[in-house]
């Protein structure tokens, strides 16, 4: 009985998703829908969407890794009295 209410409840959504237009072809919408029934007939009238598209992770083939041939400074190298030359003239 609960597996039959459940396939209901998804060919219902499944339903009102047909009607929306414009939909993200990956991420999230959240709609609301006013369901009536008459005549054995059931009828769904959305009134409110919102939807959110994921972003996409653009992979160029470098990831995030850090280039073997750099040389990152140690630890308090940054410290040893350097002086950056003032450029505001």
């Amino acid at each position: 009985m609960v597996d039959e209410r459940i396939q209901e409840m998804d060919d219902l959504n499944k339903q009102m998703v047909k009607q929306i237009s414009g939909l993200p072809r990956d991420g999230k919408v959240d709609a609301k829908a006013k369901v009536s029934s008459e005549s054995g007939k059931i009828n769904i009238e959305v009134y409110q969407v919102k939807s959110v598209t994921k972003e996409a992770n653009l992979d160029f083939g470098g990831g995030n890794k850090k280039p073997e041939n750099c040389a990152a400074p140690e630890p308090g190298e940054l410290k040893k009295g350097k002086t950056v030359p003032d450029v505001s003239k």
